[in-house]
């Protein structure tokens, strides 16, 4: 659990409006904004941000690393965005400013067991002349209707009724039932003042509700994924067709279905999404995209329309690739082209793994929050993924992947706040290079670097 006292005065902070003064204060967008398509008619909803203090000991990115931290030890899923939704709830808590780290371990001491079934619905009838199959703990053919209309009806949820129409005698992919961990939230209730709430908390709460659960399903549909894709991996090598999952699952107006169930032996929930029509959320890119290019030259003065400085377009180039590569579930591909980004900006011609390691380090221990060593031995580890796949074909977890993407994009503001002091010239990466050795080398043995020294090499001072 979270030890206590030591994020209480950041915990106690947390609001979900914009604080009287925004003095000291900034804000994190915990569950971003999104659309909803229900037929004809499009629904918007803004993104909830959180408001910290920034003048606390401890920050709230070393907080919120802690929180997923919490869940993984407690066998929940999690990511960035499942704890963002988890930190929303938890700020609507009645009475956490009391005692808010207790606050905090009581919502995570109520992760329980549950069990989980999910179908991936397209949206044409099923070939009358398919034969269903199992593949594993998969059915493929035509949806098990009686299934997921008890399933529904079992949980109290009228999703099988209202959307019958479109279920009955669909090909589908379901997978058997699988034991999960979520927050039992029925049993969280009274710590809400459900009746005395105002409607605003009502709504945020509500929102932050579905927000988790569906960013749970979501990641719980990434393992139903992962796991098709294993399932047929000797069938395939002897010769059986391969079912692509990355076009199965990119299928529009497809429904992934969630039934949550025996949530702590008692309730459950539906959370459906599609790739099109009801419930589909997507990035609110004409805000984001134009965010970040206004972001990049107020920052660190790069023109996003001006030819790139070589070391930064080439570091661009794999970072997104990697990113990309993660966005469609290839994690050992994508961890692959965040090493190579890597090494092309830090590697030597010897004890590359050793070089890049301590020259990471240095540009991203302080903007994470952790010691200089730990830093090191995150990226180690990042390398030992990378041998452990490559060489011993063991698949990356998914904790690396995110650690490697965390450094990799505190790595690139690093070399972008270098750039900004020292214009990229040729040969001059060499120079990088040395310096960043030297502040390695000082800070190791604990001696001082000035300022100046640090920021002129990107490093955070």
């Amino acid at each position: 659990m979270i030890p206590d006292n030591i994020f209480d005065p950041l915990l106690r902070s947390f609001s979900l409006t914009i604080p009287a003064t925004a003095k000291d204060f900034a804000s994190a967008e915990v569950i971003p904004a999104s659309f909803a398509k229900d037929h004809a008619v499009f629904l918007q909803e803004a993104p909830v941000r959180l408001w910290y203090r920034t003048d606390c000991e401890r920050t709230y990115e070393h907080f919120a690393r802690r929180l997923e931290q919490e869940l993984r030890h407690l066998r929940h899923e999690s990511t960035s965005m499942i704890a963002g939704a988890l930190l929303a709830l938890y700020t609507l808590q009645q009475g956490r400013e009391d005692s808010p780290t207790a606050a905090m371990n009581e919502l995570l001491s109520n992760v329980v067991d549950a069990e989980l079934s999910q179908f991936f619905v397209f949206a044409h009838d099923s070939p009358p002349a398919f034969q269903k199959f199992k593949m594993g703990e998969f059915s493929i053919g035509q949806l098990a209707v009686r299934n997921l209309r008890n399933r529904s009806r079992d949980v109290g949820s009228d999703y099988f009724e209202l959307y019958r129409h479109r279920l009955v005698g669909k090909f589908a992919i379901e997978r058997d039932t699988v034991q999960v961990r979520v927050v039992d939230w029925m049993g969280l209730l009274p710590k809400y003042g459900v009746e005395a709430a105002s409607q605003l908390t009502r709504t945020l709460r509500d929102r932050s509700v579905e927000a988790y659960f569906g960013r749970v399903a979501a990641a719980q549909f990434d393992n139903f994924w992962e796991r098709f894709d294993e399932v047929q991996q000797l069938l395939t090598a002897f010769g059986a067709p391969y079912l692509d999952e990355r076009q199965i699952r990119q299928t529009l107006f497809a429904e992934s279905i969630s039934v949550f169930f025996e949530i702590n032996g008692s309730w459950g929930s539906v959370y459906p999404s599609s790739n099109s029509g009801f419930n589909f959320n997507f990035a609110p890119v004409d805000r984001r995209i134009p965010a970040t290019a206004r972001s990049l030259w107020d920052d660190f003065g790069i023109d996003v329309n001006a030819d790139l400085a070589p070391p930064l377009k080439s570091y661009s180039l794999f970072t997104a690739k990697a990113i990309r590569y993660a966005d469609d579930g290839y994690t050992n591909e994508s961890l692959l082209h965040f090493v190579i980004a890597l090494e092309l900006l830090f590697g030597g011609r010897q004890q590359i793994a050793q070089s890049v390691s301590r020259r990471v380090a240095v540009l991203v221990y302080r903007p994470l929050g952790i010691a200089l060593a730990d830093a090191q031995k995150m990226a180690d580890k990042i390398y030992d993924a990378r041998s452990g796949y490559v060489h011993q074909g063991h698949s990356v977890p998914v904790l690396v992947l995110t650690d490697a993407r965390r450094v990799c994009d505190e790595v690139l503001k690093a070399l972008m706040r270098r750039l900004k002091v020292r214009p990229f010239e040729q040969n001059s990466d060499n120079s990088w290079l040395k310096e960043l050795d030297y502040i390695y080398s000082a800070q190791i043995v604990g001696k001082s670097v000035a300022d100046e020294d640090l920021e002129s090499c990107g490093v955070v001072p």
